[in-house]
This record gives structure tokens, C-alpha cells and sequence, in this order.
């Protein structure tokens, strides 16, 4: 769902909790991003200090995830939407 059509459901309170959602998921995704490709160097650069980073930082990444959960879980029983806004939670949930 792009930025534009935030604004096309009725209860316009919406919009932010939507916004804050979406732009945890884009940086978590990031996040992910950037843990993947250390993962992938650390082996070929026989780096374990990079591999231990990696590691102990996935607890991060894990608690990002189970904060997007609560939250897509609470939009959807508070603010019961439909259309592109329930796919949009459902797709992150």
C-alpha cells in the first residue's frame, strides 16, 4: 500500500498508527538487510568477531518482530479495517 492512499479509509486516526507500523517494518527490514550481509561476510572474510555481532544481535531483530506482531494485532482488533488497509495487516502480521 503506497503513502498515497493512507488517507482513503474512513477513521482518519488511522492514518498514523498505519505510518508508525509501516515505518517499523521498513526498519526492521533494513535492519535485516544489513544482519544478512554481515552473516554472509563474516564466513567468506573468516571474520568470528562479525559472526558473534550477528549472532548476539538477532535478539534484536526477534524483539522488532514481536513488537510489529502486537501492534498489526492490536490495529486489527481495535480498528477492525478492511480493503488495502487489512491486507496491508494482514501481510505483516
Amino acid at each position: 500500500m503506497g503513502a498515497r492512499n493512507l488517507g482513503s479509509h474512513i477513521d482518519h486516526c488511522f492514518d498514523p498508527d498505519l505510518k508508525g507500523l509501516r515505518s517499523k517494518v521498513v526498519r526492521t527490514g533494513g535492519l535485516v538487510e544489513r544482519r544478512l550481509s554481515d552473516a554472509l561476510k563474516a564466513p567468506e572474510n573468516q571474520d568470528s568477531a562479525l559472526a558473534e555481532t550477528v549472532i548476539s544481535r538477532d535478539q534484536e531483530i526477534n524483539a522488532m518482530e514481536l513488537e510489529i506482531d502486537e501492534d498489526s494485532t492490536l490495529l486489527l482488533a481495535r480498528r477492525q479495517p478492511v480493503a488495502s488497509d487489512l491486507r496491508l495487516l494482514i501481510s505483516i502480521n
